[in-house]
């Protein structure tokens, strides 16, 4: 092939972009976690935000140092086969049935337009109500029903290395039942109108507070309004006064 060598630098320079990419996503998504859960004790203690930056960084390669390794190639096997191919498929399967189902493909349409000033194209839409959970039920009995034990080449893991693959998968997928559950015990009434409660998006009490704010400010302004007209008819009744006096 001609130029094979300049189509090589290129591939290894579009995965390497990839990657970088990737990874300022990851770690904005944990450090951006991290300040907003406790905002109090990173004020305190670490105070910068590149600080934490830092730390997350320092702990992400600490972490894939083993990886480096002579027997590198098996552990990474070992987390790609349980998080690629069983973790990643539930949360996204969950994640397309509370967005399009629970909070609403058609609500989430209507924020579109409030933000863009117009409806998101019916592609779109229809990709939310039918194509994508459609693909994402089929992938996952499709991956339940081909599922195999994790191997490299010729090597048969142990059970134990199977154990720690499912226990690093449900890393990613236990919090979904652990937030139902929360959603559920902290919720009132009783077990009918909490189930209810947790299935039901809280966008409308938003939106009445926004109003209320808005009627606050509302109020305000014509308060402020009042004044400085008061304000006003005052001093033009003092300058009458003292056009009266003769000053």
């Amino acid at each position: 092939m001609a130029g094979s060598n300049v189509w090589s630098f290129l591939f290894f320079f579009m995965v390497c972009c990839l990657a970088v990419d990737s990874q300022f996503a990851m770690t904005e998504v944990v450090v951006t976690t991290l300040m907003d859960e406790f905002p109090h004790l990173i004020k305190k203690y670490i105070r910068r935000k590149e600080l934490v930056v830092l730390i997350v960084v320092c702990l992400a390669f600490a972490i894939g140092i083993p990886t480096i390794f002579e027997g590198g190639m098996y552990w990474f096997q070992l987390m790609d086969w349980y998080t690629a191919i069983v973790s990643v498929i539930i949360v996204a399967l969950f994640e397309v049935i509370a967005v399009c189902y629970i909070y609403g493909a058609g609500r989430l349409s209507r924020n579109v337009k409030e933000m863009m000033g117009e409806l998101p194209n019916i592609f779109f839409r229809v990709c939310w109500w039918v194509i994508s959970p459609t693909l994402c039920v089929f992938i996952f009995i499709s991956n339940c029903a081909s599922y195999e034990v994790v191997t490299y080449g010729d090597y048969v893991y142990p059970s134990w290395a199977e154990i720690l693959g499912w226990i690093v998968a449900s890393l990613s997928i236990v919090w979904i039942p652990v937030g139902m559950v929360h959603a559920f015990l902290t919720a009132e009434g009783n077990v009918a109108k909490r189930f209810m409660d947790t299935l039901t998006p809280k966008v409308a009490k938003i939106e009445n507070d926004n109003t209320v704010g808005k009627d606050n400010i509302a109020m305000e302004g014509e308060m402020m309004t009042k004044t400085e007209n008061g304000q006003v008819e005052m001093g033009n009744h003092e300058s009458e006064k003292v056009e009266s006096n003769g000053f």
